[in-house]
């Protein structure tokens, strides 16, 4: 079951035929989300991980938000390259390894995240609720934006080890595209949820890392708040 990475191995995954704007509607996005934020230059790491300890990361869409199951997939992998990537964690675990795991008993009574860390090998689990996932803010224009909830857990221990207090945990990726409305084919919108996977994913794995508020890459980057 155990499927350990030195580096991180990107999953390919068609994204399926996804449902019209209207059901994303339902997406539990705050308010703010939508909101360009003003920040300081740069933000400071919310937890330090310990690079000695295998990690996994364990993406849950328990409700559904994400229009695609493969795009869980897109997410830990964002998350892991970019750890991997900076050096944060040296004994990475393979994202699947949860999946396959989580898949088992989807139909019976859910695993603990601790538990689900154990079954698959790992001493600690950067797990993430998504909450929210979605192309547009108000149904036309396009502006990406995901939101979810973290936690890392402590398997041995079956503890939680960050946030302290819950909404410290809060993620909120917003991508700045600009003039223009929503795609209306098929094609258009998975590239752009496929886009969006992965500024998600970065923004997930800045809450370990210091990082800069605001992207300077121009139109088309992200905002991240509460990461």
């Amino acid at each position: 079951m155990k499927s350990v990475m030195r580096r991180a191995r990107g999953v390919v995954g068609a994204v399926g035929v996804l449902g019209m704007l209207g059901a994303l509607g339902g997406c539990n996005l705050a308010g703010a989300a939508y909101t360009v934020l003003h920040g300081p230059e740069r933000t400071d790491a919310k937890y330090e991980l310990d690079s000695t300890k295998s990690t996994v990361v364990f993406v849950d869409d328990m409700t559904n938000v994400l229009p695609s199951r493969s795009l869980r997939s897109e997410i830990s992998t964002a998350v892991e390259r970019d750890l991997l990537d900076r050096g944060l964690v040296a004994d990475m675990i393979d994202h699947r390894a949860v999946m396959s795991v989580t898949n088992k008993d989807r139909y019976g009574t859910p695993m603990s995240v601790s538990d689900v860390g154990k079954a698959v090998g790992a001493d600690i689990v950067i797990y993430v609720q998504v909450t929210g996932f979605a192309l547009s803010a108000d149904g036309v224009s396009a502006s990406p934006v995901g939101a979810a909830r973290m936690k890392v857990i402590d398997v041995k221990g079956k503890k939680r080890l960050w946030p302290v207090t819950a909404s410290e945990g809060d993620v909120r990726v917003q991508m700045r595209q600009g003039q223009g409305t929503v795609p209306t084919t098929i094609t258009e919108q998975n590239a752009m949820f496929q886009k969006l996977a992965l500024e998600f994913g970065k923004g997930i794995a800045q809450a370990f890392y210091e990082h800069e508020n605001q992207n300077k890459a121009g139109r088309g980057g992200p905002t991240v708040s509460g990461s």
